[in-house]
């Protein structure tokens, strides 16, 4: 018969690459393609550096990516620590921003809402206080002219008016005191004014000579110079 059926390959008993490599992760040994033996030969622990590192990894193991070794099964899958833990933890070098979590930003979102609302109440409080205060003044300026301003105020015409009530004494009284007091005062500021310029006086008649007499030092040596060049000319 031309046409012969294929007998069916045996299957190979030896193991694949990826099974030596994984079984060697397993059981902490990698190196290069010279070292791979079948499942019966034992791998050099070291590879090719012949390096002996601690636990007898060689530098292939210790150079290969966490999530290779979580993969082989060598290495605990670790849940990866809270930004703020590990912060503390290391002393805050941790060679990561420090982020913090959605909830604590939450948290002082809302702290800072309720303090910008408080003290915007109490700068609206303040502001109603100032106003009030501002009335009250004025009323109060008011007053004070109206008091002091016979026109105005009906009260006072009518105790000036009235010389024999005891309103009117009380009246007279107090200007006589009060033009008491301006001639105190103007005499008080009359002496001042004679003072001070007794004082200036004074000092410009210390002062003013030995101005002079410097100055006019000054002046005859710049004579004195410029005759001297001229003779020398």
């Amino acid at each position: 018969d031309s046409k012969r059926k294929k007998a069916p390959r045996p299957k190979s008993t030896d193991p694949s690459s990826r099974q030596l490599w994984l079984l060697a992760m397993k059981e902490g040994k990698t190196g290069t393609g010279a070292n791979k033996g079948s499942l019966g030969q034992q791998l050099d622990p070291t590879g090719f550096t012949n390096l002996k590192l601690s636990g007898q990894k060689d530098v292939g193991y210790l150079s290969t990516s966490h999530y290779l070794r979580q993969v082989a099964g060598t290495e605990k899958v670790t849940p990866r620590p809270d930004s703020a833990a590990a912060g503390k933890a290391s002393g805050g070098l941790t060679g990561r921003p420090n982020y913090k979590s959605a909830e604590e930003y939450y948290d002082e979102v809302i702290a800072l809402k309720r303090e910008l609302k408080a003290l915007r109440a109490e700068m609206s409080s303040m502001k109603s206080k100032n106003r009030r205060l501002e009335e009250d003044y004025q009323k109060r300026e008011k007053q004070l002219e109206s008091l002091f301003d016979p026109t105005k105020n009906a009260e006072l015409r009518r105790a000036l008016a009235d010389k024999n009530g005891e309103s009117a004494l009380v009246v007279q009284s107090l200007k006589q005191r009060i033009f008491k007091t301006r001639t105190a005062a103007e005499r008080q500021r009359v002496s001042f004014k004679q003072t001070s310029k007794r004082y200036e006086s004074d000092k410009d008649c210390r002062n003013e000579d030995p101005i002079r007499s410097a100055v006019q030092g000054d002046c005859e040596a710049a004579q004195r110079q410029s005759s001297g060049r001229a003779v020398l000319k």
